[in-house]
Order: C-alpha cells, then sequence, then structure tokens
C-alpha cells in the first residue's frame, strides 16, 4: 500500500515534485511488504520525497522487536533530503480487540519502546499516525509522544492527547503537509 501524500494519483511527475510518499514497509514482526523497493523507487523517480511505514501489531511483539522489523527492512532514515523519517500507523486493532487487548500503561510503554528502538537506530523520531478517538481511549492521557512528529487523522478539531500540532493530516479529500514545500525539505533533511 501506497500513501500518496500532497499529490492526487495520476499527476504527471514533472508536477509531482511537490509531493511525498509513505509505503509500507512492515506489519508487526512476520509481514513485510514485497513490492516495497519498486513502490518506493518509483515515487522516488516521480519526484516525490518518500518514507516507510509500519503498522503496528502491539500484542504480537514488543515495540523493540517491530522496530528493528521495521528497520532493517526499509523503514529506517537518512539526511538525504529525499527520505523522510519512518512512521508508526497505530489504530483499531483490525485483527481483534480495538486496543490490541493491552492496558494503557502497557500500550504507552510499547509506543515508548517502539519510538526509542527507531531513534536509536536512525537518529529519529518516528511519525506516530494516529486518529486522536482511537489515541485517546487505548493510551489515556498517559505517555508524553509530543516531540513525535504526529501523522493525524480525521478532524482536527481535537487532536490526541500530548500534541499542540501536527505534521501531517489525512482527511477524506487526501494527506497534507503541514506547511511549506521548503519546511518538507527541511523536515526530510532532520
Amino acid at each position: 500500500m501506497v500513501f500518496l501524500l500532497g499529490v492526487p494519483a495520476g499527476v504527471a511527475s514533472a508536477a509531482a515534485t511537490d509531493g511525498f510518499a509513505y509505503v509500507k514497509v512492515s506489519e508487526g514482526t512476520g509481514y513485510t511488504n514485497p513490492d516495497f523497493a519498486r513502490q518506493r523507487d518509483d515515487a522516488l523517480a516521480r519526484g516525490l520525497l518518500v518514507g516507510g511505514f509500519h503498522f503496528a501489531l502491539p500484542d504480537r511483539g514488543s515495540g523493540a522487536a517491530q522496530a528493528h522489523h521495521f528497520v532493517d527492512n526499509g523503514g529506517g532514515w537518512t539526511p538525504d533530503g529525499r527520505t523522510l523519517p519512518g512512521a508508526v500507523d497505530l489504530e483499531t486493532n483490525p485483527y481483534g480487540q480495538a486496543c490490541y487487548g493491552l492496558t494503557p500503561e502497557r500500550l504507552v510503554a510499547w509506543v515508548a519502546d517502539f519510538s526509542e528502538t527507531y531513534a536509536a537506530r536512525t537518529g529519529r523520531l518516528p511519525v506516530i499516525y494516529t486518529p486522536a478517538g482511537w489515541w485517546n481511549r487505548c493510551t489515556g492521557t498517559l505517555g508524553q509522544f509530543g516531540r513525535n512528529p504526529l501523522w493525524a487523522t480525521g478532524s482536527l478539531t481535537t487532536l490526541p492527547h500530548g500534541w499542540t500540532s501536527y505534521v501531517f493530516w489525512q482527511d477524506a479529500a487526501g494527506d497534507h503537509f503541514n506547511g511549506t514545500r521548503e519546511q518538507l525539505l527541511a523536515f526530510a533533511r532532520g
């Protein structure tokens, strides 16, 4: 799966130079997208900035194990000005209990484990993709992840607990960067 952010599908590559994409790299510790490299390379060839994302399964392995799996399979970051920091997708569990059967304390510990491991491996905190309703219900008011870039989903009337602003936003119309092209390039460079 590729999220084309900031550029409509089908736009010619010359017009797509203002866009960016996040490509699914992994899920849990048992799945790696077999098309990731091709999808990433296609997006780069179109002039897009590209990042990878990991679909978190907090009930199926530690945050550290999943962060290592993500980075080892292409979800890392380099300061080349073309690679966006990796994102961790945290939302309702499609395979079971909405909050993965974890207490807020355990879920917050899992997110911290993933985030710290990713930062140790890449030098950047991962982007956290999450809807406010799920985040606030499943983590409560625990944890302080406001330093992690936020990829908010849905309405911006309420941000997830711990954030006062967002970097990316996904709504029914698509995905958006909260800034200018120059700011996006600076974000990619770190």
